[in-house]
């Protein structure tokens, strides 16, 4: 697993479009290129396009919940739990716990997936669920198996905003020999969940980006008060 820690400003996005240029692209295999924003696509899609003047047929630039929906769950989670989504939904939910967990079952009763669960479903479709039996083990080794033939890579912006269960899923391709790549920054993780610092500390292959080449100097030296001197930017 590489990953590319980049603080604000470091062109984070031009440096994944200039490593996807970089590439080759294996025939028969795709290549996953992840944001979490449909904008945040669009912008990655317009600087590959402006550097290699076309778009790769098996280059797939879409958003991480599209991805995990389009390519994990709709096709395999049927046959491990015999419940087939029909639509996604992105209605507000309530705050309190237990009425949250009755809006979404009542969804889930008409076949309609809320996006909040997207990034679990898929995990347990990958990597696993409590209630698993060895049935639903064997053939997870064999959604796995069908994974590796046609994904060759994934690549991750913004990876500091990935959950646990988008962490899980990249460790288990990780460990089937899918390539997998991240930018992101962990100054930036709002959420604190703190995932994307723990695959840094897991991973052998880090490159820190110092460069910042659009936050004024002033901003830099705060910032570089309050962060690791690995971190600190230029």
């Amino acid at each position: 697993m590489q990953i590319k820690v980049a603080g604000a400003g470091a062109g984070k996005t031009t440096n994944l479009a200039n490593i996807i240029s970089s590439l080759s692209f294996s025939e028969g295999k795709n290549t996953y290129c992840l944001a979490f924003s449909n904008s945040a696509t669009e912008n990655i899609s317009k600087r590959v396009n402006s550097t290699l003047k076309y778009i790769p047929k098996n280059l797939k630039i879409s958003t991480i919940h599209s991805f995990l929906f389009s390519e994990i769950i709709d096709p395999y989670y049927y046959w491990l739990y015999y419940k087939q989504f029909k639509k996604i939904s992105t209605i507000s939910l309530p705050q309190e716990y237990i009425y949250r967990n009755q809006r979404i079952s009542s969804l889930e009763q008409n076949d309609i997936l809320h996006i909040t669960k997207i990034p679990e479903r898929a995990k347990w479709v990958i990597y696993k669920k409590s209630t698993d039996n060895k049935t639903i083990c064997n053939k997870r080794k064999q959604i796995l198996s069908s994974i590796t033939n046609y994904c060759d890579r994934i690549l991750v912006d913004e990876a500091q905003d990935i959950d646990e269960d988008m962490k899980k899923i990249l460790e288990v391709f990780d460990e089937l020999g899918i390539d997998i790549i991240l930018f992101g920054d962990p100054k930036q993780d709002i959420h604190g969940r703190n995932c994307f610092r723990q695959l840094i500390e897991q991973s052998n292959e880090v490159e820190y980006i110092s460069e910042s080449y659009r936050c004024p100097p002033k901003h830099i030296v705060l910032s570089n008060l309050l962060t690791p001197d690995i971190e600190q930017q230029k």
